[in-house]
C-alpha cells in the first residue's frame, strides 16, 4: 500500500472548489476509487479534478513529491483567481467555510475571527512587511472594511509568535479535519499570490503542507 493524494472537485463544474483527498491504495486507479467514495461522503456530486498541462490530479506522497504536489495545486488555483476580487471573493467564501466548520467543533465566533486575524498574519514573517493590498485581503476576507486610513497604524509581525501563541494555531489548525486545513492552506495560496508567490512564499506554503498534512 501506498500514499496518494488525489484532487478532486465538488462537482463537475466546482472548478474553483478543489479539494485534496488522503488515502492510501495499491495503485493510481484505487486511489481514485477511494478518493471519490471518501469525498462523496460530503458532497455526493464530486468528480475528480481535470488534468491539466503540467499537473498531476493523482500523485504519490512522499519527501520527493512534496514539492511538485504542492507547485501543481499552486498553478491549479492561482489560474482560477487572477484578479484581485476573484481572490477576496474566494477568500470571504473560504472563511466562511471555515466559520461552519469550526463552529461545529464548539469555537465561538468571536474566538474564532480573533484567531484567524493572527493567523492570517503569520505568512507576513516571509517579507516582514504587508502591502495595502494584503492587508485589504486579510480584512475583505473575514468580513471587515479594509479602510485606507487604518493601514498605517497595522501593525504586521516581525517575529515568530510566542510558545503559547504557537501552540495555539498549532492546535487550531490540526483540529481540524484535512477538508477544513486544507482551505486554510487555500487562504494562504490566496493570500500569497495577491502581490505574487516568490520562491520564499513558496518554501513557507510546503513547510505548511508537510506540518499539517504529512504530519
Amino acid at each position: 500500500m501506498k500514499d496518494y493524494s488525489v484532487l478532486c472537485m465538488q462537482d463537475q463544474f466546482a472548478f474553483d472548489k478543489i479539494i485534496q483527498v488522503r488515502v492510501s491504495a495499491k495503485d493510481e486507479e484505487e486511489a481514485k476509487q477511494k478518493a471519490l467514495n471518501t469525498i462523496r461522503g460530503s458532497y455526493p456530486n464530486a468528480v475528480l479534478a481535470p488534468e491539466l498541462p503540467g499537473t498531476k490530479v493523482v500523485m504519490e506522497v512522499g519527501d520527493n513529491s512534496l514539492r511538485s504536489f504542492v507547485d501543481d495545486y499552486i498553478y491549479i488555483y492561482s489560474t482560477v483567481y487572477k484578479t484581485y476580487e476573484k481572490k477576496a471573493e474566494e477568500g470571504q467564501s473560504l472563511v466562511q467555510n471555515l466559520k461552519k466548520g469550526y463552529a461545529v467543533l464548539g469555537v465561538n465566533n468571536d474566538l474564532f475571527l480573533d484567531i484567524m486575524i493572527v493567523l492570517i498574519k503569520q505568512p507576513m514573517l516571509v517579507d516582514k512587511k504587508c502591502s495595502f493590498a494584503e492587508f485589504s485581503f486579510m480584512f475583505n476576507s473575514l468580513g471587515y472594511s479594509a479602510k485606507i486610513e487604518l493601514y498605517p497604524t497595522f501593525h504586521f509581525p516581525t517575529t515568530q509568535p510566542d510558545e503559547t501563541t504557537s501552540e495555539c494555531l498549532s492546535t487550531f489548525i490540526k483540529s481540524a479535519p484535512d477538508i477544513l486545513r486544507f482551505d486554510i492552506l487555500k487562504l494562504i495560496i490566496l493570500f500569497f499570490s495577491v502581490d505574487g508567490i516568490t520562491e520564499a512564499r513558496k518554501q513557507y506554503i510546503y513547510d505548511f503542507y508537510r506540518k499539517y498534512f504529512e504530519n
